[in-house]
């Protein structure tokens, strides 16, 4: 990034990379919190998996881009607690790297399928591809964006990993999963975030509150087009939970 486009370009990656630590803190711990559970799941009814994770797709989906839309909501706040002014130029480039974190947990939750079928090397390809694709795309469009454009290339590399391991996962286990919802429950969350970007008032605290109404339109407009039910989701929520006796 320095090279391609300047010092102060990769000053403010740095900082977007450092708000969204809160996100990247939640996505591994939903990792680690799904990966044995999906396993168990399998095990215990191989033929009821898919149906099952079917159902929670959206609502993990609802789940992720909620938390990334309220790091959104905190990256002015968090850059003044921890830098200066200066450097809130970084706040717009929080936007793809927070929706970078939403695809990548979604990866995690539709990539399962790869790992009971023993078929790790589709991971390898998957990651291989998106590298690739970084490193042109980085060459080509940072030094006419700057950041930005790193943070979008980003977001798109986890894109593709995640509908490639959904579509994988679909064709190991032999099922057919649509993902209108979840897809539609990120594109809307990300029109969101973009909204939440535009915001820039003076006074934070009333910088935070705009956003936190463009964050109850999300809400909002999800719940209207039923893209979630509230039960299945504080379902999925308690799934996600240590068993008893589990550390």
């Amino acid at each position: 990034l320095t090279q391609l486009s300047s010092l102060t370009q990769t000053g403010y990656y740095s900082m977007a990379i450092n708000v969204v630590a809160v996100l990247t803190l939640f996505v591994t711990t939903f990792s680690k919190a799904w990966t044995p559970r999906a396993f168990q799941a399998y095990a215990d009814d191989e033929e009821s998996y898919m149906p099952t994770t079917h159902a929670m797709h959206p609502h993990v989906a609802v789940l992720i881009t909620s938390v990334a839309l309220f790091n959104i909501i905190l990256a002015k706040p968090i850059i003044l607690i921890f830098s200066t002014e200066a450097y809130l130029a970084a706040a717009p480039i929080v936007v793809p790297l927070a929706f970078a974190g939403v695809f990548q947990c979604l990866s995690q939750f539709s990539c399962m399928g790869i790992y009971f079928k023993d078929r790790t090397r589709d991971i390898a390809i998957a990651s291989w591809a998106a590298a690739v694709f970084n490193v042109v795309a980085n060459v080509v469009l940072i030094p006419f964006f700057g950041a930005i454009a790193a943070g979008v290339i980003t977001m798109t590399s986890y894109l593709f990993i995640y509908l490639f391991y959904h579509s994988r996962t679909c064709k190991y286990l032999n099922y057919k999963s649509s993902l209108m919802k979840p897809l539609s429950v990120a594109l809307i969350g990300m029109v969101a975030g973009i909204l939440m970007s535009f915001f820039d008032i003076d006074n934070i605290v009333l910088d935070c509150f705009a956003r936190l109404a463009i964050l109850g339109a999300f809400i909002l407009v999800i719940v209207v087009l039923k893209l979630f039910e509230p039960k299945q989701l504080i379902d999925t929520v308690k799934s996600l939970k240590p068993a008893s006796g589990e550390s």
